[in-house]
């Protein structure tokens, strides 16, 4: 159902391809590892009271839940793009990102992002010299800057939640109530039944997963309102200070 948008929002407007030869992320794991979905009766506690509702309110519960939450975490893969990151509302987050088989750190805090990947995305970034000057180190760019735009997205909790979150077409249904990792939801899928979003059907009704058809991605979403700390490094190398090194 909603998971092209989260594949768009981690692929476009950037240019940047990066290598890495980090170990394989939790993300593949969540990506790969299908999910136990049971049909269960209509019959069965879901406390929140959601199987009750229509489609188009469920969405809309689970959209105000997830936006009064402080905190989630986000991992699994739709597209190229796999992700692991840890979000907090108004600060940032931290976690992992990879486009392929490329694999790097961020750290999103403020007005910037902090990268830390291999020699190969670092000379795409700043050339030879700048592979050997940040051998280990943090890179500082602008969360607004062209390059890294989407990975600004992907690291704003509200920015993803609304992109994660939106129909990928006109109208959507709601199945029945359903058991997925021994947690009961309520399954929406949209007219171009391109995936499915589960929602929680008791307690808060957070989503709990996206799954696009065909095996092709699946973005899992916990840790809701669970405390998480993100600080900035302290030894980023200040991308500007790259640019002017080289010019002078």
């Amino acid at each position: 159902m909603l998971a092209t948008s989260l594949a768009a929002c981690g692929s476009s407007g950037t240019k940047t391809t990066t290598s890495a030869n980090a170990t394989t992320s939790a993300t593949t794991t969540a990506a790969t590892t299908p999910a136990t979905t049971t049909p269960t009766q209509a019959t069965t506690t879901a406390n929140n009271g959601i199987a009750d509702k229509s489609a188009d309110q469920i969405l809309a519960a689970a959209i105000a839940a997830a936006k009064g939450a402080s905190a989630v975490h986000v991992a699994g893969a739709t597209g190229n793009v796999r992700l692991d990151l840890r979000l907090v509302r108004g600060k940032g987050a931290s976690g992992t990102i990879s486009q392929g088989a490329n694999d790097f750190k961020i750290i999103s805090v403020g007005p910037s992002i902090f990268l830390k990947g291999s020699a190969a995305f670092y000379r795409q970034v700043g050339g030879a010299g700048a592979a050997q000057l940040l051998r280990d180190r943090w890179l500082k760019v602008p969360a607004t800057g062209r390059d890294f735009a989407s990975f600004a997205a992907l690291t704003d909790m509200d920015t993803l939640v609304d992109q994660a979150l939106k129909p990928d077409g006109r109208t959507i249904s709601k199945g029945a109530v359903a058991t997925v990792d021994g947690q009961q939801v309520v399954p929406l899928a949209s007219d171009r039944r391109k995936g499915t979003l589960y929602v929680l059907a008791g307690g808060q009704p957070y989503p709990l997963e996206i799954v696009q058809n065909g095996g092709s991605g699946r973005i899992t979403f916990d840790g809701w309102d669970k405390p998480v700390t993100v600080t900035a490094p302290t030894d980023a190398v200040d991308v500007a200070s790259l640019k002017t090194s080289q010019s002078g």
